[in-house]
């Protein structure tokens, strides 16, 4: 069983959901960079994923679109330590949310639904949830905003990530329900 302790830096660790969310629809991201243990159309395909599990519980909608002028930008960097991924993000005023970056950790070996590597979409899965406005991290062993994500089940086998009764209530806290 594979278990990956994930880290969201962002000065003061706040509860699972805060007042900070998306005030837009729909919220644009944008892949800026990728690994080489994936194709760019693999990550892609992930990180797409990652947005659809979300957005199937939120009437929050997600379009891929070029450049730097996404709201979420996400790309492949050195990471320290045992990161293998890292969020953060700035809001207005008024706790609208207008840009994230999210970053995977290009150290690993990345993998799409593949029991031996990184999977990209629950790393996907979980750091979009902290650019959503899920900025701590849930005691929920069985969530995906968990610091501790498994993509395997107890034979090994690969485990598609789905979403807990506790991530769609503190997301739907945010948003609504779809």
């Amino acid at each position: 069983m594979k278990v990956i302790v994930f880290i969201f830096v962002f000065g003061i660790i706040f509860s699972a959901t805060n007042a900070y969310r998306w005030k837009k629809n729909p919220v644009t991201f944008s892949v800026q960079n990728y690994t080489s243990t994936l194709s760019s159309n693999q990550i892609r395909d992930g990180v797409t994923q990652a947005f659809n599990i979300w957005s199937k519980v939120i009437p929050l909608d997600f379009k891929e679109c070029c450049g730097n002028s996404a709201d979420i930008l996400l790309s492949f960097k050195p990471l320290d330590g045992t990161l293998v991924g890292w969020t953060n993000y700035k809001w207005n005023g008024d706790g609208a949310f207008y840009h994230a970056d999210t970053y995977f950790n290009n150290r690993n070996s990345w993998g799409l639904k593949d029991p031996r590597k990184t999977d990209i979409i629950a790393v996907a899965v979980h750091e979009i949830g902290h650019a959503l406005g899920l900025t701590g991290h849930s005691g929920d062993s069985n969530s995906v905003m968990n610091s501790w994500i498994k993509w395997t089940d107890g034979n090994g086998n690969y485990r598609y990530p789905q979403l807990s009764s506790s991530d769609i209530s503190n997301i739907q806290n945010l948003y609504g329900r779809r």
